[in-house]
């Protein structure tokens, strides 16, 4: 398990410590990962449905850890440094701490290798080390908040099958809500012989009405005249 700090100098990790590591580390988009303690480049995935029926969506989180060194780094510069400073002072000054600090990140960054970040190609398989951590947050999920108008069921939306009008809930499950464009029986308007208006004759307990837009009238008894 590589962790770059663990080749960092003592007296330059107990100096990086004292002055808060994380706040050093953020400057250069690093962090130390809340699952294994390394340090690495933290991500986040997508938006990533889940829940039984879709309903809910999660964020999931964690740290990159690649492969790097700060002393091979930045053509070598710290190690250079750092091994002379110790040679003429047999001790690095503190004054001098944060200029070295900044030398060794700037190796840990120059270090990662370049080839797996190749744009050309269709990507890598697992080129880092990696950790998820398992504090998932979960949220009602925008694309489905409205429930099903016939079963009050969440789903992942409304749809049309075949002129048919459906909620679905899952690959196999969906509620039929009608059809898409419904097709009504055209209803002819005759003259009523009570007030001579056009409207529409009906029958309901063996007794004719003429219904209009605002009154009904009763016309009497329905007689078969054909019986």
């Amino acid at each position: 398990m590589n962790d770059p700090l663990s080749n960092m100098p003592s007296i330059l990790r107990r100096w990086a410590d004292k002055r808060g590591l994380d706040k050093l580390l953020r400057r250069y988009g690093w962090s130390i990962c809340e699952v294994c303690g390394r340090i690495g480049y933290r991500w986040t995935s997508e938006m990533v449905p889940s829940g039984h029926n879709l309903e809910f969506e999660s964020l999931f989180h964690g740290w990159i850890h690649p492969h790097a060194d700060g002393w091979e780094g930045e053509e070598q510069q710290f190690g250079t440094m750092w091994q002379t400073a110790e040679k003429e002072d047999r001790t690095v000054p503190e004054v001098l701490m944060a200029d070295f600090f900044d030398l060794f990140m700037k190796g840990v960054c120059n270090t990662i290798d370049p080839s797996l970040m190749d744009t050309k190609g269709k990507g890598r398989t697992n080129p880092y080390d990696f950790c998820v951590l398992d504090r998932t947050p979960l949220w009602k999920r925008q694309s489905v908040r409205e429930l099903c108008p016939k079963c009050g069921e969440p789903g992942t939306g409304e749809g049309v099958v075949g002129e048919e009008r459906r909620f679905f809930h899952s690959a196999n499950k969906s509620c039929y809500l009608g059809m898409l464009n419904p097709v009504r029986p055209k209803v002819e308007e005759i003259k009523c012989s009570k007030c001579g208006r056009l409207g529409r004759e009906s029958v309901s307990k063996g007794y004719r009405y003429i219904r209009h837009k605002d009154k009904v009238c009763y016309l009497g008894k329905f007689s078969n005249e054909s019986t």
